[in-house]
């Protein structure tokens, strides 16, 4: 750091008062800060949260920085925050945002004794963006059950909201022609507590396939989730008929063979029925009880019980 004075002296030798002292730093004025960037988790449809990273290796220590924007009118710069002597704070936000779609444009300066350094590269903000889609933010719906009439999903809401809450849901059913159709927006729309749905699909073709998509919205917009495909169940096909084989002289075993069609959905239970008498009586269940999850599919009966089996 440097001062400089001078004094002026005429033709008879006569000198005048020095002057104020010029103060001196051997530097230049600081580097550009990095280009401002938006903190979504602090901004909001009314407020854009900004933030840029400190100068570092600067000659001379810088006093602060400057935040200027146009304030959405693609006009002339405002100084916004003047952080002069508040060289710890690098992050400021704009209030009063009164549409949450315009872009505002910012950049950041830096200040040193010198003076105002040049303008970092220049951030095209919004209060909000649209939520992220697709998979890492907005993942496909879970399936959590599906018969030959209904298919129950649930999700969880996107992990990029754009910087603005979510305020609905849509659900998108596509029959396998490429074009996804609404479902129930009556009831869906304007939920944004929902995280589970269950979809009629009384009126639809069992055993074929079907993709479900979810819309999420914020104030700016909507983007799609990931899709989950599905085939809607049927009842199964009735199996063939069982076989016997003889394996000593007290028992007989019964072979079942799974059906052609599972209906599409996985079987959960093969029934076994057994009737004493030839013609006479009720059937009786052996295997697979109302209730009970058999996948057996061999069955060893004694020779002296054994009748007409199905």
């Amino acid at each position: 750091m440097y001062r400089i004075k001078t004094r002026a002296e005429n033709l008879n030798g006569l000198h005048s008062e020095y002057s104020d002292a010029l103060v001196v730093a051997l530097g230049s004025v600081p580097a550009p800060p990095s280009k401002p960037v938006k903190v979504v988790e602090a901004s909001g449809p009314e407020q854009i949260a900004v933030r840029w990273n400190p100068l570092s290796g600067e000659t001379l220590p810088v006093y602060g920085y400057r935040l200027y924007s146009d304030l959405g009118t693609d006009d002339e710069y405002q100084l916004v925050f003047d952080g002069q002597h508040k060289v710890t704070t690098t992050e400021y936000v704009l209030q009063n945002v009164t549409d949450p779609a315009v872009t505002y444009k910012f950049y950041a300066t830096a200040t040193n004794f010198n003076g105002e350094g040049p303008a970092s590269q220049v951030a095209h903000l919004k209060a909000c963006t649209l939520p992220k889609p697709g998979r890492g933010s907005f993942d496909a719906p879970v399936l959590e059950a599906v018969s030959s009439t209904q298919i129950s999903i649930s999700w969880q809401a996107p992990k990029d909201d754009g910087g603005c809450r979510i305020i609905s849901y849509a659900i998108y059913l596509d029959d396998s022609d490429g074009i996804y159709v609404e479902y129930d927006a009556a009831n869906v729309n304007n939920k944004p507590f929902l995280s589970s749905y269950d979809i009629d699909m009384s009126s639809k073709t069992p055993g074929k396939t079907y993709s479900i998509q979810l819309g999420a919205n914020n104030v700016i917009g909507a983007a799609r989730s990931e899709a989950v495909v599905v085939t809607l169940a049927s009842v199964p096909a009735a199996p063939s008929p069982p076989s016997k084989q003889l394996l000593n002289e007290t028992h007989m075993e019964v072979h079942m063979t799974p059906p052609s069609s599972d209906g599409g959905d996985m079987i959960m239970s093969y029934q076994l029925q057994l009737r004493l008498d030839h013609n006479v009586g009720d059937w009786d269940t052996v295997l697979g009880v109302s209730g009970s999850n058999n996948l057996k599919l061999t069955y060893a009966v004694p020779i002296e019980e054994a009748g007409q089996l199905i």
